[in-house]
């Protein structure tokens, strides 16, 4: 399952407040206020998102390479040639459908050792880049995102980025958020379970008109609406 929720600000409060009930990984890109330390109501402190259940974002890594890029730096044309790789590894497994264990083995195979080559060029590049120029700060972000990054390619079960679920948070106001948020979970639930979202959408919305009980409102998630519709 697949929920969305929604944060007026990216203050390390507000966002630990969806984090907490979280007890498996967290997807998410290098923002300095998932690493920091947070107070619950009992006067706990613990840190936003720990670093042992946290993986890191591919899309946001190469995001600084292609901007040094754009800034006139060739050199980054190397890291970047690295990402495309990957990407075709994980663009091929998704066409072949290969479950999350084969998926699994042929990172192993194929995509750790482009991996470590990218980590060796970037340490070996590193040091030698002047303190505020774009190479850097992207060298710099993928030196500090490394542990999260690799966690990524050690089960096939994980995405190597956050990407689908960044492309669908930006909205434009408050009372727009909260309402994509619902949009999007019901729809993305109804993608993972192989539902066609129009009909679900037309069926549930059918239901509520004709006055569908408040009791039985479980009936219409996507997951029991689909079980309903087997039967």
């Amino acid at each position: 399952m697949v929920a969305y929720g929604y944060t007026s600000s990216w203050n390390a409060e507000e966002i630990a407040d969806w984090f907490s009930s979280i007890d498996g990984w967290i997807q998410c890109d290098g923002y300095a206020g998932y690493s920091s330390e947070v107070e619950d109501d009992d006067g706990e402190t613990s840190i936003a998102v720990p670093d042992d259940r946290r993986l890191g974002c591919g899309m946001h890594i190469r995001s600084k390479f292609h901007a040094a890029l754009l800034a006139k730096d060739r050199r980054a044309v190397i890291p970047l040639k690295f990402f495309a790789d990957l990407y075709l590894i994980e663009a091929e497994c998704k066409a072949d459908g290969v479950d999350a264990k084969t998926r699994g083995e042929i990172r192993r195979v194929r995509s750790l050792p482009i991996l470590n080559q990218l980590d060796t060029w970037v340490d070996s590049t590193h040091p030698a880049l002047l303190p505020k120029s774009p190479l850097r700060r992207a060298t710099t972000y993928a030196i500090n995102q490394r542990l999260f990054f690799h966690r990524c390619f050690s089960d096939g079960a994980f995405e190597i980025d956050n990407g689908r679920t960044e492309r669908r948070i930006r909205t434009g106001s408050v009372r727009g958020g909260e309402r994509l948020a619902v949009a999007y979970t019901l729809v993305d639930n109804c993608l993972i379970l192989g539902i066609d979202p129009r009909r679900y959408l037309q069926d549930t919305i059918d239901k509520l008109e004709r006055g569908h009980a408040l009791s039985r409102m479980s009936e219409l998630t996507p997951a029991n609406w689909a079980a309903n519709q087997a039967r």
